[in-house]
């Protein structure tokens, strides 16, 4: 019995090679008949938007009208004693202007589309029924919108992996970038926990410390999420939770959200180029969504957080080095705002050809963070020793 290349072809494990070619089996019992296709079913189970919290508390709506969005800041007054003096009562008529406000503008300047054309006539041939062809083309129809929401998500979550203020220190020398320190430690979930707690206790806290700002203020917890690095929190959860914490929340009540440790790095600098090494010595991921060429010639479209190829030359700003010393950030859920105007789809139709070109349109802005809420980030000096 003659079996066609791709049943013949098998690897170890028996299943059929990829791709299938379209040859079809020969019958068992007549040899001029051809076992046929049972049925062709289009998977479409293919975005599940995981990692999704931070984006949406994120959201602003921007509307239609206008490019800017201005946050203003203010700083405490301040008080002094009073008496019924005759001191007091000259000073009646000074004037006791606040101090100015700080006023920031993000402005909704960037603007992406999405563009897939199928067809109606000739494509439909290559499905045995009708059901089958509408189940294909509503999944490819269907990554449209999908692919502005991976867009959006790697991109928010990439600038939230790798913005930061200012240098690492120690926290007296930076309480918005500072690095714990668990060298020999034997308990680093303990040092984590321990650290997160005093850092809640300290944002609640009045102080100058935790805005860009320097004003004063303190913050609630519910305003505030914990952005934990997957590498850190799954080790420090399932290899010590149950010694150290036993029923504590290591989160301490606060919300939280892991991210894997793909979005956590250093941005390489504020402006110029860099060709990528091919030494292997970094992970370079890019933090726009674009067409990469490397030394290969291979030209590779990636999204944020994605492995930039060696020999590519990319801005160093929307670059960077993932850093696997960042272990978690605590920062406010309206931090960084993402502002949308609109989001559109349209359908262009060539009858000429019998085309239908689907476009899905969205806006977007430059992400920056409020300089007048927490952003920070905790560091450990290396990577912690579980096995204790």
């Amino acid at each position: 019995m003659a079996y066609p290349q791709n049943i013949m072809n098998m690897p170890a494990n028996g299943s059929p090679s990829y791709p299938f070619n379209g040859q079809l089996t020969d019958n068992a019992i007549f040899q001029t008949l051809f076992n046929q296709v049972i049925s062709i079913e289009t998977y479409s189970d293919n975005y599940s938007d995981n990692y999704s919290k931070l984006l949406n508390y994120a959201k602003v709506d921007a509307s239609q009208y206008g490019d800017v969005k201005l946050y203003i800041d203010t700083d405490a007054l301040q008080s002094y004693e009073w008496g019924p003096t005759q001191a007091q009562a000259n000073k009646l008529l000074d004037l006791v202007s606040p101090p100015d406000p700080a006023v920031q503008a993000i402005y909704l300047d960037k603007f992406r589309q999405v563009a897939c054309t199928v067809g109606g006539l000739l494509d439909r041939r290559g499905f045995g029924s009708e059901g089958a062809f509408s189940q294909f083309n509503s999944t490819v129809l269907g990554w449209i919108a999908d692919t502005a929401n991976i867009f959006r998500t790697l991109y928010y979550n990439s600038y939230i992996g790798t913005h930061e203020i200012g240098t690492a220190g120690t926290k007296d020398e930076n309480a918005m970038n500072y690095i714990i320190n668990t060298q020999g430690d034997e308990n680093p979930a303990l040092t984590a926990s321990v650290a997160l707690a005093d850092l809640i206790t300290d944002v609640k806290h009045v102080s100058r410390k935790y805005n860009e700002l320097g004003f004063l203020r303190n913050f609630k917890e519910k305003d505030l999420i914990v952005v934990w690095n997957s590498k850190y929190y799954n080790q420090l959860k399932n290899a010590d939770e149950l010694v150290v914490f036993k029923e504590v929340n290591m989160n301490h009540g606060l919300e939280y959200e892991v991210l894997p440790q793909d979005y956590f790095g250093k941005i390489v600098g504020e402006s110029g180029t860099i060709t990528i090494p091919a030494d292997g010595t970094d992970t370079y991921r890019t933090l726009i969504e674009g067409d990469f060429t490397g030394t290969d010639g291979v030209k590779v479209h990636l999204f944020p957080s994605q492995i930039l190829p060696a020999g590519a030359t990319v801005n160093k700003n929307e670059t960077y080095i993932e850093d696997d010393t960042i272990a978690f950030k605590l920062i406010a859920k309206k931090s960084t705002p993402m502002l949308s105007s609109f989001a559109t789809s349209s359908v262009f139709v060539n009858e000429r050809v019998h085309t239908q070109t689907h476009f899905y349109t969205f806006s977007y802005n430059t992400l920056i963070s409020r300089k007048g809420l927490p952003f920070i980030t905790v560091r450990f000096t290396e990577a912690p020793n579980t096995n204790g």
